[in-house]
């Protein structure tokens, strides 16, 4: 593929016109419209559990390099949220369980191994019918 020479003076002249005249800085409400554009609600849920999450310690190279301990000591990767079917998958737990008021807040969520977390809800499941 050829580049035809017009093709590269429009080029050129684009960079000289933005050089000469640059464009306004965005103003703050676009700058963060465009930062959140790609991010969704759940994003923040994830990584909020996530970091309640502890390294492993060094030198354990058996397991993926994204894995971490959740709060009952199992093993987790981030690349692995939402699989039930991994040993490494986890998901978002409601500390205080929103059965007894507790809320989205990022504070009240945790990263959990999903076997971990199903056997906690029936557990909380039986206290609620009681």
């Amino acid at each position: 593929m050829s580049v035809r020479q017009d093709q590269v003076m429009d080029t050129n002249f684009d960079r000289v016109l933005d050089a000469l005249f640059p464009k306004p800085a965005p103003s703050l409400e676009e700058s963060i419209s465009s930062l959140l554009s790609g991010f969704r609600p759940n994003d923040v849920r994830k990584r909020a559990a996530w970091d309640k999450t502890q390294p492993l310690g060094r030198g354990v190279i058996q397991y993926p390099p994204d894995a971490r301990i959740d709060h009952f000591g199992n093993i987790i990767c981030w690349s692995h949220y939402g699989r039930y079917d991994s040993e490494y998958g986890w998901e978002i737990d409601h500390i205080n369980p929103k059965s007894f008021g507790g809320s989205d807040h990022p504070d009240n969520l945790r990263a959990l191994s999903c076997r971990k977390n199903r056997s906690l809800g029936g557990i909380i499941s039986q206290f609620a019918r009681r």
